[in-house]
């Protein structure tokens, strides 16, 4: 909003600052790139987990049905 005292208004937020600042923005994304690929080693994968399936089987019989 433009104030006729002031002039604009300055626009605040993550992704405002981010476009103002780009080589800050780019450094923020390489820590994220490289602490992601030194994180990844450690990342435990199963294929098959082993699991136990609870499970309850109940038969009634019921005469003359």
């Amino acid at each position: 909003m433009i104030s006729p005292q002031t002039g604009p208004a300055p626009i605040k937020g993550a992704i405002a600052w981010m476009a103002n600042h780009g080589i800050a923005a780019n450094l923020l994304m390489l820590a994220c790139i490289i602490g992601g690929l030194l994180f990844l080693t450690n990342i435990k994968q199963e294929v098959f987990p082993d699991f136990e399936v609870d499970a309850v089987r109940i038969t009634v019989s019921y005469p003359g049905a």
